[in-house]
């Protein structure tokens, strides 16, 4: 009651927030791109499209723990802890996790010489994205349309 009145607009541009809603919306970006880098591989017939559609309504309903147990340490700080150097640009701090975690799933699934390497990595990719979008907000029926187009409707 002692602060002076101004509108919800006035007070969250006192606080400037704008670097937090640029890292929000990049991050959300970010799911659904590795939702569409899981899409690349599906589309290359290593994965079909139904497969990826099932472990995604899978892996949905799954505690946010339960994903956290399934990425398994390196991946889930690779995900929440990257090694990066802080940024001032919240945008680019954002790209920069993004091509980390490429560099990683590529590092990793490309050197397997098992015949499901790049369906695994296709189903990661897709834990990835809903671990990560639950924090921003990511959808993930829209993530489920993605993959599936005429499934939803």
């Amino acid at each position: 009651t002692e602060l002076p009145e101004r509108s919800v607009g006035e007070y969250l541009r006192e606080q400037d927030i704008s670097a937090g809603a640029a890292a929000h919306d990049g991050y959300a970006s970010l799911a659904y791109g590795l939702v569409n880098a899981a899409l690349v591989i599906a589309d290359a017939g290593e994965i079909s499209r139904a497969q990826l559609g099932e472990h995604l309504a899978r892996v949905r309903t799954w505690s946010a723990d339960e994903r956290a147990t399934q990425l398994g340490e390196a991946w889930y700080d690779a995900l929440i802890i990257p090694d990066l150097p802080i940024l001032p640009d919240a945008g680019a701090f954002v790209i920069n996790h993004g091509r980390l975690l490429a560099k990683r799933l590529q590092e990793e699934f490309l050197q397997r010489a098992d015949s499901d390497a790049m369906a695994a990595a296709a189903r990661l990719e897709v834990l990835l994205a809903l671990h990560l979008g639950s924090t921003v907000g990511a959808d993930a029926t829209v993530m489920a349309t993605l993959i599936q187009p005429d499934a939803t409707a």
